[in-house]
């Protein structure tokens, strides 16, 4: 690792210690999600390159709030009302000039039905520095890292292909849980891209439960699992890729539809008390 990288992951490890501590001191719940979540799991400290610190939070208001008394600033552009039904992340630069990601979910609750309260419940205890913390099950993580890939439609992120590699060798997954729960947050197409993309090997029954049609997985690999990757507008690409990558495309068709006029009314407000 260069100086670089060890300055870097330096300045998100006392960020993320720091916060994760005022947060859970003033009651709120955090659940740490991407790379924080498999350092001391599946990665020894600074192993893992990273640009941020991503966190699953309870209750965003209180939490921005909180890091707005530690000195945190939102990140330009996103300093607007909370816009719920919309959005799920809400970016900000710590006082240490680390960048931190509040998530309300995981993916695009939208497109998806991420189970937000059972990833709280069933969390595992979770170091980061000398704070105890929370992270995901072991499940979820695989699952929380899948719709995090879908919805970017697979574009980027090669850290994650290593980091759903590591999971599946060397912490214990439950396949059945992981096929039941993905059905349940009916994001079973975008699990079986995830482990396709990441060149993930599973047992056969695992194969069998989750594997589209053949129009489906031909679909798949022309839009979204094809190399080299996409580099299309995201919007083109999402309208493209988003129908073959949900489970029910007319739940993605009226997801698209909600989320049009959800975000007009959004913008709307904010139009109204800015021109007070």
């Amino acid at each position: 690792m260069d100086i670089s990288s060890a300055k870097q992951w330096a300045l998100l490890d006392i960020a993320a210690e720091r916060v994760i501590d005022a947060l859970q001191c003033a009651g709120v719940q955090v659940v740490v999600l991407k790379g924080f979540a498999l350092v001391g799991t599946t990665y020894q400290a600074a192993e893992r390159p990273m640009q941020d610190v991503d966190l699953l939070v309870d209750d965003p208001e209180r939490a921005m709030q909180i890091l707005r008394e530690q000195g945190a600033e939102p990140v330009p552009a996103q300093d607007r009302p909370l816009a719920p039904s919309t959005r799920s992340a809400w970016g900000w630069i710590s006082r240490e000039g680390a960048h931190i990601d509040l998530h309300r979910a995981v993916g695009a609750p939208l497109r998806w039905r991420p189970d937000v309260p059972g990833i709280f419940e069933r969390a595992t205890k979770h170091k980061v520095g000398e704070i105890t913390t929370y992270r995901p099950c072991n499940e979820d993580l695989i699952l929380t890292i899948a719709l995090d890939l879908a919805k970017d439609d697979f574009c980027g992120k090669p850290k994650a292909a290593t980091d759903l590699q590591r999971i599946v060798a060397r912490l214990d997954v439950d396949w059945q849980i992981v096929i039941q729960r993905s059905d349940q947050w009916r994001c079973k197409i975008a699990l079986w891209c995830a482990l396709q993309w990441a060149d993930i090997m599973y047992p056969d029954e695992v194969q069998t439960a989750l594997r589209p049609s053949l129009l489906r997985r031909t679909l798949l690999q022309r839009s979204v699992l094809s190399s080299p990757r996409d580099e299309s507008p995201r919007l083109e690409r999402q309208l493209r890729a988003g129908l073959v990558l949900s489970d029910d495309s007319w739940r993605f068709v009226a997801a698209g539809a909600r989320f049009i006029v959800l975000r007009s009314a959004d913008w709307m407000l904010v139009t109204m008390k800015s021109s007070k």
